[in-house]
């Protein structure tokens, strides 16, 4: 019961807190609500360990339990242990009434030490009480600043990412609730670093443009039956009039002639007109209900754009101003295809690969940790590419692009692999390549990309080297 009132106590300040600071909105948030019930769970049960491994007062209660259970006789050193416990807690010490008490003749020793016990107890609780009181307001204030400070990065967060056309809500879905405010703090260092940076913002903006054009040249003609339900006059059906006719329908003789009745004088002129069926009648029709079939073509495209795989350079080469531009894009795919709800895997080599994907539950914390990472060792692209095409043969990725983001230092790769992407261009995978230094690849390795852009980090200039897209 304690721990569920110090739950709920804290959980109520917190949100009164949230009201103070103007983040009271983001509880609204299913994620934040969960992760608000999460860390205040377990910031109780770890208050409630911490209180009672630290609360000095537990020992004098040791102290007198077993005094009360044990040495009830011994008033002298029941006295002695009381005053030791008042000194230590700055209270009076009220032990020289006890002692005249008990050098009194006729004294009840037993009567004594219950009245004894029951001062000290009173006091002990006290104490205790007080002490855990001021250690779980200064525990749950330090907690409520931090969760507070949370709220407050991510409501700044929100400022940046709706500027990038982000959400912010993916930033929480893709978390699991862990983030910390270390994680929000790099996450707002890059998408700060995307917002202020033009050159490379057209550049993944193209890119991100590319997809979708392939969905246009992916269309095809299907033949499509097609069920047509329209309605056909039916003269059997009298449901509505539509003019007038000469007949002799009495039920639908139009007034006018009617009248002729009413007249013995025209009485023999509409007999006449009866039996030659010359009587103006209104004219009845109905429509009924017709379905037929047809056969159409149709272009058709499944409207979805297909996964991301970036093999990015993390060797030592790539330091500097190279390894902010491949964090950058890192971020903006992996943003983008969780945006999308479409699968991105990353993949980044040096001298070895690590290989994440970053739209699953943990995505987003793969991401900034990647962003964290220190770059450094040799290149070798051969291993990641070798993986990006085994990725390609399953059916998750299959119609997966591949970008390559690297200063291209680095050895031609070998015949085998390029078959490969040969095989895979024909299966209507892209490959593209974003080079960052002062000059393209050269011819040979070329030849793997569809489409190459330079990015000079000297000037920030953007240049489209090579379009193979037809």
């Amino acid at each position: 019961m304690y721990q569920l009132n110090l739950f709920q106590d804290t959980k109520k300040v917190l949100q009164e807190a949230t009201h103070k600071y103007s983040v009271s909105e983001w509880l609204e948030h299913e994620k934040i609500q969960q992760l608000l019930d999460k860390e205040t769970k377990d910031w109780s049960k770890q208050v409630e360990r911490q209180i009672f491994i630290e609360n000095p007062y537990y020992l004098y209660q040791e102290q007198y339990e077993n005094i009360a259970q044990n040495d009830v006789s011994n008033l002298n050193n029941s006295i002695q242990r009381y005053k030791e416990f008042l000194k230590f807690s700055g209270l009076p010490d009220s032990t020289s009434y006890w002692q005249k008490e008990l050098e009194k003749p006729k004294v009840n020793k037993q009567k004594l030490m219950s009245h004894l016990l029951g001062d000290w107890k009173k006091n002990l609780d006290q104490q205790i009480a007080e002490w855990d009181l001021k250690k779980i307001d200064e525990l749950r204030k330090k907690f409520i600043d931090e969760f507070i400070k949370q709220l407050q990065d991510l409501e700044e967060l929100k400022k940046l990412t709706d500027s990038l056309g982000l959400e912010t809500g993916i930033f929480l879905d893709y978390s699991k609730g862990n983030l910390t405010a270390q994680d929000i703090a790099q996450f707002k260092q890059w998408a700060e670093y995307l917002r202020n940076n033009a050159s490379l913002a057209e550049v993944l903006n193209v890119l991100g443009k590319i997809q979708s054009a392939k969905i246009a040249e992916d269309k095809k003609i299907i033949s499509q039956s097609l069920s047509i339900e329209t309605y056909i006059p039916d003269i059997n059906s009298r449901e509505e009039i539509i003019g007038i006719k000469l007949a002799k329908d009495l039920e639908l003789v139009l007034p006018s002639e009617l009248a002729l009745l009413s007249d013995p004088e025209t009485e023999f002129l509409f007999d006449l007109k009866f039996i030659e069926s010359n009587l103006m009648c209104f004219e009845m029709q109905g429509l009924q209900p017709y379905k037929d079939t047809i056969e159409q073509d149709i272009e058709v495209c499944d409207g979805s754009k297909g996964p991301m795989i970036l093999c990015i350079d993390t060797s030592g080469s790539m330091n500097g101003t190279p390894e902010y531009i491949a964090k950058a894009t890192a971020l903006y795919f992996a943003i983008q295809a969780m945006k999308e709800k479409r699968k991105c895997f990353l993949i980044n080599f040096s001298t070895s690969i690590e290989a994440l994907e970053l739209t699953s539950e943990n995505g987003l914390k793969s991401v900034i940790d990647f962003l964290k990472m220190s770059f450094r060792g040799g290149t070798d692209v051969a291993p990641a590419l070798a993986y990006a095409l085994q990725l390609l043969e399953k059916e998750s990725y299959k119609k997966a692009d591949i970008l390559v983001v690297s200063d291209f230092i680095m050895a031609s790769l070998d015949t085998k692999t390029h078959n490969r992407v040969k095989v895979a261009k024909e299966n209507k995978n892209q490959f593209f390549s974003l080079v960052i230094g002062y000059s393209p690849i050269n011819e040979f390795s070329r030849d793997y990309f569809d489409r190459e852009w330079l990015f000079n980090p000297r000037n920030s200039s953007v240049t489209e080297i090579v379009n193979l897209i037809k």
